[in-house]
């Protein structure tokens, strides 16, 4: 059964995974003994969460997943029952994870990305800390945005030199963590 994401509960006392078997992706947590083990969230294949992210209180699990029709979809279960509200999710420039794009290299069922392909604009490094300004690509502009939005990311200034990035390379963004917020929710 292979496996693609894994985080630990802050307790210590569980492991949560994704594991996929036949057409079935599931989002699972089991006791470290292999007890207890329960489905937190299962669809078909073509959804594999990944980017698994566990609340402070280990109540929520907030995951990334993508769908052939409707993109890259975030999940958070604390939200579950807000049905067609608008929502916001908010990333820190220091919670996206920066790689370089690979055309079908980490791609989802469909063969799109797991992440946001954008294109880095201009790269500034201060001191330890690399601020990189990203033009997403052609569809993959978030939702509402206007067509000239430009997402930040910092990154290790070590990190930036290590990877050899350059200005006008494509690269993915990936959020590690996000706060969701619905609208009209208490």
């Amino acid at each position: 059964m292979p496996t693609a994401a894994v985080i630990w509960s802050h307790d210590g006392q569980h492991v949560i995974f994704t594991a996929s078997e036949r057409n079935q992706t599931r989002v699972n947590s089991a006791r470290l003994d292999g007890r207890e083990t329960r489905a937190l969230y299962e669809a078909d294949l073509v959804r594999e969460p990944f980017y698994l992210y566990g609340s402070p209180d280990d109540q929520h699990v907030a995951f990334l997943a993508s769908d052939p029709l409707e993109g890259m979809q975030l999940h958070a279960p604390e939200h579950a029952d807000a049905r067609n509200a608008k929502a916001s999710a908010y990333v820190r420039p220091h919670d996206l994870d920066v790689r370089r794009y690979l055309p079908g290299g980490a791609a989802d069922a469909a063969g799109r990305s797991r992440g946001i392909v954008a294109q880095l604009s201009r790269a500034i490094v201060v001191g330890p800390i690399a601020r990189l300004e990203l033009i997403p690509a052609d569809g993959n502009q978030p939702a509402g945005d206007s067509q000239d939005s430009i997402i930040e990311a910092q990154i290790p200034a070590q990190q930036y030199r290590e990877m050899g990035f350059r200005e006008g390379e494509t690269l993915v963004v990936t959020p590690r963590r996000a706060r969701v917020f619905v609208e009209g929710a208490a």
